[in-house]
């Protein structure tokens, strides 16, 4: 037997001895102490750790924390705290085999039942310290089993209110605040450390809990130097890192928890929990009295970092005003309002946005926020080139949700919406680096020119129609090129419409023929034909694709139209994840169907549109809509192609020959093609 050996098992003797209620309790207390820094020095030596982390000690260590002392307790029963801690740290560094005999003997669990009482929080820091470094050794494990041990509502609490009881981010006081700071810093580790890589955690945040973070995030706040910088000139920049990296760790994982959903949204509404978050998004900063402590190079890091954490406390907020409805209080709206006209700070004012397009996510909710005098003109004044381009994203994002409502359609485009969205320049190819941006412009636009005033407006504009078709021929984005075509085809279906103009202002009456002289030249007429394929698969693409055509058809060039949908066309590849552009960039799901409309593919991967809509009116398989076959046959019917109707027959002739239906409607509009 080894001398480690004879050590673990002489310490198992005292443990059972103390266990038995024995005289000598306190000298019994001291002899395991004594034991256990030997064990903690020798352990320090990575060539120990496994064997002596198989001897047993791990349940020792536990059995030890389990173990309630008398009351009073003897003075002796720290020093063991301080070598249990000490043992158990050095076990588990870096030996993540110990981190899980530690974790099966339960010794987490034990040591933050300890640290949750009133007992715990004021051991000595020369005890806290090993004891808390024992629990980061172990989350720095990273194993499912201490996961589970430390990543619990209980132990987040617990060792959020450790950390706020021995230290207060920005209050330099004693000369032992350095060693606060770094316990600190590392609990917040713990529980970083402690939360699953994937997935969400296993618990969620109560006001209570949030509450909890603020002491952290406090420590950014506007305030006079905390102490005589003359006194402690040379660990300024030391203590200001420490609370950096506290107040940073907090942010991120409140960040973490938003994104899990794992919030509860009615930290709304306890005021002492989410002001805090409010507070420091608005006002953390580097104290300028601190920049002529440290270098320009410390000052610029802390500003680096201390934005990142400003951010991931927004991302948070913006999580919470998306999940709590119709449930958040007045004192918050009048805050995000605040943020709003703030024009110099583009952090608070996208916020703002996000938070306002949240709120606008239906009908009712976005007719009654326009109805709000301030929000249209506070929008306007944004739509303009300088508007920092995270700004532009989340403006276009609430305006995208403000345009859906029909009767806000005409209120956006008389405030001058359209001119200030296309002012924003979105779709010149410099900007093809901000999808975001491009897409949500398009989606503005898309739902806007569904009247036709605003259909009008946007042919009109100097800078709206020709950008957005270069864009459509060199976009590599199915998702974006597709939603482009859907602004041709509603602006199709709107200008169509003579009486949808009645008691328009002279300005738009005097833009419609130009408008409709725009809508209906090749380029158009090309682009919607190319609408037609690409967005086959997708029924609700397909039917706008095919009215817009016969519009087309009826109001314009048929010879043009019916040459479009003969032509070959090349196919571009969609991506597999088009389905959530869709849904990003539209603001809805727009499911594929498919093999409702199967369109053999030529060579050079070509095919034509003429192809897809005999395909929609002769099915090989499960067709689509009737609607949308409905819609097909009233376009053939427009365009009186011989040409067209040649291709229509030959796949009505095989669908009857497979004893596939075909469109009801046919035989009733086009008997010939049925023969």
């Amino acid at each position: 037997m080894n001398t480690d050996d004879a050590l673990v098992q002489q310490l198992g003797e005292l443990v059972h001895r103390s266990d038995q209620g024995n005289d000598g309790y306190a000298d019994n207390l001291g002899k395991q102490a004594a034991i256990l820094a030997q064990l903690a020095q020798d352990l320090r030596e990575p060539s120990v750790r496994d064997h002596v982390g198989n001897s047993g000690l791990p349940l020792l260590l536990a059995r030890i924390l389990e173990k309630k002392p008398p009351t009073p307790r003897p003075e002796q029963y720290e020093g063991l705290l301080e070598q249990v801690g000490r043992a158990a740290a050095n076990l588990a560094a870096e030996t993540p085999s110990n981190v899980d005999r530690l974790a099966t003997a339960h010794y987490p669990e034990r040591l933050i039942d300890i640290l949750g009482t009133d007992f715990g929080r004021c051991l000595r820091l020369e005890v806290l310290r090993p004891l808390v470094a024992s629990l980061y050794n172990l989350a720095k494990g990273s194993t499912p089993a201490v996961s589970k041990a430390l990543g619990t509502a209980q132990a987040t609490s617990t060792l959020l209110s450790l950390g706020n009881h021995l230290y207060t981010p920005g209050v330099w006081a004693g000369d032992d605040h350095s060693t606060r700071a770094a316990i600190v810093g590392w609990i917040y580790d713990v529980i970083d450390e402690a939360l699953p890589e994937k997935g969400a955690p296993a618990y969620s945040l109560s006001a209570k809990e949030v509450a909890l973070f603020i002491p952290a995030l406090e420590g950014a706040a506007p305030r006079k130097a905390p102490v005589d910088l003359e006194d402690i000139t040379d660990s300024v920049g030391n203590s200001w890192e420490a609370d950096a990296n506290i107040t940073t760790n907090a942010a991120a994982i409140l960040e973490r928890f938003a994104e899990a959903d794992k919030i509860d949204p009615a930290v709304l509404q306890d005021k002492s929990a989410s002001e805090g978050l409010f507070d420091f998004v608005q006002n953390a900063e580097v104290a300028p009295w601190l920049k002529t402590k440290v270098s320009a190079e410390e000052a610029e890091e802390t500003e680096k970092a201390l934005g990142t954490a400003k951010g991931s406390v927004a991302k948070a907020i913006v999580h919470l005003l998306s999940e709590a409805g119709d449930k958040i209080p007045d004192w918050v709206w009048a805050r995000i309002r605040l943020w709003l006209s703030k024009n110099d700070r583009e952090d608070l004012v996208s916020v703002a946005l996000l938070a306002y397009g949240n709120r606008a996510r239906s009908d009712a909710a976005s007719e009654a926020l326009l109805k709000e005098e301030f929000i249209l003109p506070s929008l306007v004044a944004l739509l303009v080139p300088s508007t920092p381009v995270r700004t532009q994203h989340s403006l276009v994002g609430l305006l995208r949700n403000l345009s859906i409502p029909a009767k806000n359609k005409k209120i956006l485009g008389d405030a001058g919406v359209i001119e200030g969205v296309l002012n924003l320049n979105p779709w010149v190819e410099q900007r093809d680096i901000v999808g975001s941006v491009q897409g949500g412009a398009i989606g503005v636009i898309k739902n806007l020119v569904r009247e036709a005033p605003n259909a009008v407006r946007f042919f009109a504009a100097p800078n709206g129609l020709d950008p957005l078709l270069a864009l459509l021929k060199r976009t590599d984005d199915p998702a974006i090129a597709l939603e482009g075509d859907r602004v041709l085809a509603a602006s199709t279906r709107s200008l169509s419409d003579s009486s949808a103009l009645a008691g328009a202002d002279k300005a738009v009456t005097a833009a419609v023929e130009p408008a409709r002289a725009k809508l209906t030249s090749p380029e158009i007429v090309g682009a919607l034909n190319r609408f037609l394929i690409s967005g086959a698969k997708y029924p609700v693409l397909l039917n706008e694709a095919v009215v817009a055509l016969a519009l087309q058809a009826a109001i314009g060039d048929k010879a043009e139209v019916a040459s479009a949908l003969l032509a070959k066309h090349h196919v571009k590849g969609a991506s597999k994840d088009v389905h959530e552009r869709f849904e990003e960039l539209d603001g809805s799901a727009i499911e594929a169907a498919e093999g409702q409309v199967d369109v053999e593919v030529g060579d050079k991967n070509t095919t034509r549109g003429v192809d897809v809509v005999a395909a929609v009116i002769a099915p090989a398989e499960a067709g689509p809509s009737g609607e949308i076959q409905a819609n097909a046959v009233t376009l053939v019917a427009h365009l009186g192609s011989s040409e067209v109707n040649e291709v229509i027959k030959a796949a009505v002739k095989a669908a009857k020959l497979q004893g596939n239906a075909v469109a009801d409607t046919l035989t009733v509009l086009l008997p010939s093609l049925t023969l």
